[in-house]
């Protein structure tokens, strides 16, 4: 597939990015294609343009010396931003960016690192995914500025030790989609009941994660969709057979 024509600055940009992590880029139509969502290649970088500006970007940090985001707040059009962090040998990633533009923030890491994300400046961001490294679960997050993004509607957060539920979730009040897999969750906490959009619960994984019978039947009742542990599908299961 040809690459269609976009900005020169834009260009320039992405030239940069990829001469901080020494990997190519890669156009692709969409990201939400077989070609990608199937086929994406390790050793290259993706980005889409839509109307000659950069609309879908992949970006990695792998070393102390790897500073994006002076080059990610002058995209003009960016939507979706997708981060690789792959040992770093850095104790502490920050990310705090200044794209208006940015709706879907994906964030996969590896290695013993401690992220925190920051979302003062991300007013339209409605997506969420931070995806850590399911062997050894080194990954430590701080999401407490996700208060601030008042249009979130679909938080994933995967592999990372948590332990509990954030509790800055409470002010989403937009937000639909809440998965926490493989977190290490060890205590339900009813805040959950407080998100009166909520139409799906993801905790998955959760195996140290222990919840009254009669909760996990309110959190049927109230949601869409609700997917406990794993240590309690038997049971649930039996008592929805039961029932009819």
């Amino acid at each position: 597939m040809n690459k269609p024509d976009f900005s020169e600055y834009e260009n320039a940009i992405l030239e940069s990015l990829s001469l901080l992590t020494s990997k190519r880029y890669k156009y692709i139509e969409y990201f939400d294609k077989d070609e990608y969502r199937l086929y994406r290649r390790n050793n290259l970088l993706y980005f889409s343009i839509e109307n000659e500006k950069i609309q879908e970007l992949e970006v990695e940090i792998n070393n102390p010396k790897n500073s994006i985001q002076e080059y990610l707040e002058n995209l003009s059009s960016l939507k979706s931003l997708t981060i690789y962090i792959n040992n770093t040998k850095e104790s502490i990633i920050d990310i705090n960016l200044h794209i208006e533009t940015l709706t879907n923030l994906s964030i996969y890491t590896k290695g013993n690192v401690r992220i925190t994300v920051s979302f003062e400046n991300l007013p339209n961001i409605y997506s969420l995914m931070i995806v850590g490294d399911s062997i050894g679960n080194k990954e430590l997050l701080n999401i407490d500025s996700i208060k601030n993004a008042k249009s979130l509607e679909r938080l994933e957060i995967i592999s990372i030790p948590i332990f509990k539920i954030p509790d800055s979730i409470r002010h989403l009040n937009n937000l639909k989609d809440l998965v926490l897999r493989d977190c290490g969750l060890r205590e339900f906490d009813d805040l959950i009941f407080e998100i009166e959009t909520l139409e799906w619960l993801d905790l998955q994984g959760n195996k140290d994660l222990k919840i009254k019978k009669n909760i996990r039947d309110r959190l049927y009742e109230k949601l869409g969709l609700f997917n406990p542990p794993e240590h309690y599908m038997d049971e649930d299961l039996y008592s929805l057979f039961n029932e009819k």
